[in-house]
């Protein structure tokens, strides 16, 4: 048990640091390509992605930003998030297409992300104890866009790529 414990440690250890560059232009050209003709290449000459911790107070536990400037948009990533041995692709390939919507596609957050005051909270434990709906999500509870404002799990991610994809790309 000693060993296989010791094994498993020198291999998260001795993992080779990502191709941060590599990652994302596969997922830029898979951006594009899913887009239909909604996005080309062009649209990418000057947006900069950054791989670093994200240590910011305003945005609290964000994991990704989008800084939508014109003259060149900016996308960040933290690298503590996009590192866990345990991330799938499919959660690092939603939180790209997720801040690639904000600074591409212009689009914002589908929903709020906390709870504003006391009718959200009441709304909110009835949604988890399945009395209704709640605006936002799929009826098994999964988001129902990647501008979630959230990161989306890889079970409904999985479960719902096709709709996740078609909803980016044509709302």
């Amino acid at each position: 048990m000693k060993s296989i414990l010791l094994s498993l440690l020198f291999i998260i250890s001795s993992t080779p640091e990502p191709n941060y560059k590599k990652q994302t232009e596969d997922m830029i050209k898979k951006f594009i390509e899913l887009s239909e003709g909604k996005v080309v290449e062009t649209d990418f000459d000057n947006v900069v992605v950054i791989f670093e911790e994200i240590k910011d107070e305003e945005h609290g536990r964000a994991v990704g930003l989008c800084y939508p400037y014109p003259w060149q948009p900016k996308i960040v990533i933290d690298t503590e998030w996009w590192n866990k041995w345990y991330r799938a692709d499919s959660e690092r390939e939603q939180l790209m297409f997720h801040e690639l919507g904000h600074c591409i596609l212009n689009r914002e957050h589908t929903e709020k992300k906390e709870v504003e005051n006391f009718s959200d909270w009441i709304e909110n434990m009835l949604f988890e104890m399945g009395f209704f709906e709640k605006k936002g999500y799929l009826k098994d509870g999964c988001p129902s866009s990647y501008m979630h404002p959230y990161v989306i799990g890889s079970r409904c991610i999985e479960k719902h790529y096709d709709h996740y994809i078609e909803e980016l790309f044509n709302n």
